[in-house]
């Protein structure tokens, strides 16, 4: 077992209760979200989910992520701390920590999983109702270990000119909103856009639940 103990910066540690409505929400993508949670399907001999095709080199990468994550470097904890009102880690997948975040800021999410790049290899049906289903998979999956994190609009291009130049890879996957009272949705979920033309998706799971 291993044990890591911190120091946070005089102002504190950025919780996930500091996100407001309009706040603009980002994940680091080091590896791409879904990726470790694909392989330990792919360890589990379980077939692709529906809507995404991989390639050999991408079943070889998806399986070494799940054994060897590829969170972000320590530096980034730094631009979390000068730059972020709310913050978190994804592992137990995207679509529910998203919430939780969303939660303990009192606010509601939506999120844009068409925004989120895909692993190594993949590439997603051209049916849009299959390709959705293989972005929820990939949202909910988990063991990404990678950083969520909301941004006020004023210093977003801040921290994102000072994000390029450290060369960390963030992706822009939602905004916070107001909830209109305790019985509103907390999550909305897009898409690809379905004959219909609704992009609104509904995950048949979030991710993980600890209870």
């Amino acid at each position: 077992s291993l044990t890591l103990l911190a120091e946070a910066k005089a102002e504190g540690p950025v919780r996930r209760i500091g996100g407001q409505p309009g706040h603009t929400l980002y994940v680091s993508e080091h590896a791409p979200i879904g990726s470790a949670g694909l392989g330990l399907a792919l360890w589990q001999g379980h077939p692709l989910p529906t809507g995404l095709a991989l390639d050999p080199e991408g079943i070889t990468r998806a399986k070494a992520l799940y054994q060897c994550p590829q969170p972000p470097p320590l530096a980034f904890a730094d631009a979390i701390g000068d730059f972020a009102s709310a913050s978190m880690d994804v592992s137990d997948g995207l679509l529910i920590d998203a919430q939780r975040l969303a939660l303990a800021s009192g606010c509601a999410v939506t999120l844009d999983l068409a925004r989120l790049a895909l692993p190594v290899g993949a590439t997603l049906s051209q049916d849009p109702a299959a390709a959705n289903k293989a972005l929820s998979f990939l949202a909910s999956a988990g063991d990404d270990y990678q950083c969520l994190f909301t941004l006020a609009p004023e210093r977003e291009g801040t921290f994102l000119a000072a994000a390029k130049a450290a060369g960390f890879t963030v992706t822009c996957v939602g905004r916070l909103s107001a909830r209109a009272d305790a019985n509103a949705p907390v999550l909305t979920v897009l898409g690809l856009t379905a004959p219909g033309g609704s992009r609104v998706l509904t995950p048949e799971r979030l991710g993980f639940a600890h209870f």
